[in-house]
C-alpha cells in the first residue's frame, strides 16, 4: 500500500482507508537523459588530448558535463521526495491528497461534494499504467496529481464509493 502516514493521522471516528495511490515508478526516469549526456561529455573529456593549444575546449567541457551531472541530481532527488511523499487516499468518507516535503499542501474533499473523477493516460501511460487523476467537486476540486500508479483501479474504486454515497444520499432524503 502507498505511503498514507498523513492520512491516517487525519482519520477521524469510524473513518477508514478504503484505498491508496502513490507515484508510478517512471519519475526515476526523469533524471537519465541529463545524467547520460553529462556521462558522454565526461568521457568526451577525459578522453581529450591535453596540449597547450586546446585546453579550453575540455576545460568548458568538463564543466558542462559536471553542470549537467548535478542537474541530474536535482532533478533525481526531486523526482524521490514527490514519490516518497505524495498521498493519494480515499477513505470511506473523503478523498485527500498531499502534496510537499518541506512546504506541504494537503486537500480534502467530502464524498458527498464530488462530482466528477477525470483520468487522463497518454500511450505510454496506457501501457506502463499510469496517469492523471483529478477529483472534481463542487466548489473546487483537487488538483491533478500526474503520474498515479494503477490510476484506473483507483478511480474505480472511487467511483463506486461515490455512487454509494449518492444512493445513500437519493435514499434517505426519498423516505
Amino acid at each position: 500500500m502507498a505511503n498514507t502516514s498523513y492520512a491516517k493521522a487525519q482519520l477521524v471516528g469510524g473513518e477508514n482507508i478504503m484505498a491508496a495511490a502513490r507515484i508510478h515508478w517512471i519519475v526515476f526516469l526523469r533524471p537519465l537523459p541529463y545524467l547520460a549526456f553529462g556521462s558522454l561529455l565526461a568521457w568526451a573529456s577525459i578522453s581529450m588530448k591535453a596540449t597547450p593549444d586546446n585546453v579550453a575546449p575540455g576545460a568548458l567541457i568538463s564543466i558542462a558535463a559536471s553542470i549537467l551531472i548535478l542537474v541530474a541530481l536535482y532533478v533525481g532527488l526531486s523526482s524521490f521526495i514527490a514519490w516518497a511523499c505524495t498521498e493519494l487516499v480515499l477513505t470511506n468518507r473523503r478523498v485527500i491528497a498531499k502534496f510537499g516535503f518541506i512546504r506541504r499542501k494537503a486537500v480534502e474533499m467530502d464524498m458527498r461534494r464530488v462530482e466528477g473523477i477525470n483520468l487522463d493516460q497518454s500511450i505510454l501511460g496506457r501501457i506502463l499504467d499510469y496517469g492523471s487523476i483529478e477529483v472534481r467537486g463542487t466548489g473546487g476540486g483537487i488538483s491533478p496529481i500526474p503520474g498515479i500508479a494503477s490510476p484506473g483501479s483507483f478511480k474505480r474504486v472511487l467511483d463506486q464509493r461515490v455512487s454509494e454515497v449518492v444512493d445513500g444520499a437519493v435514499m434517505s432524503t426519498g423516505d
